[in-house]
């Protein structure tokens, strides 16, 4: 059962997370703070939709469609800093994250 499967988040795979860290930590300038992030929103219904997708599936989620008080809507990160800045960008997209996830790379 999913509350609400409407709010967006930016979701950004492991090995980027930890390249930008590498990164981040190589950094010679001034202390500074990046965005990490893919630079685009996905809703967990999205999320659970291509889930279901790559597994082939007709399972069927329940969603309470209770939202929570002042909940942020949609959310991203803007990288273009750390794309100037650190050379980092996003490499695996969420389409391939999953796949990789479920073990069908």
């Amino acid at each position: 059962m999913v509350r609400d499967p409407e709010p967006k988040r930016d979701f950004v795979h492991i090995t980027d997370m930890v390249d930008a860290y590498i990164k981040g930590g190589e950094y010679q300038g001034d202390f500074d703070i990046f965005n990490i992030g893919y630079g685009k929103s996905y809703s967990v219904k999205e999320i659970i939709e291509k889930i279901i997708s790559i597994y082939g599936s007709n399972i069927k989620v329940a969603y309470e469609g209770e939202r929570r008080k002042n909940e942020i809507m949609d959310c991203y990160a803007d990288t273009a800093k750390a794309r100037a800045t650190l050379d980092w960008r996003p490499l695996i997209s969420i389409d391939e994250g999953l796949q990789m996830m479920v073990g069908n790379p």
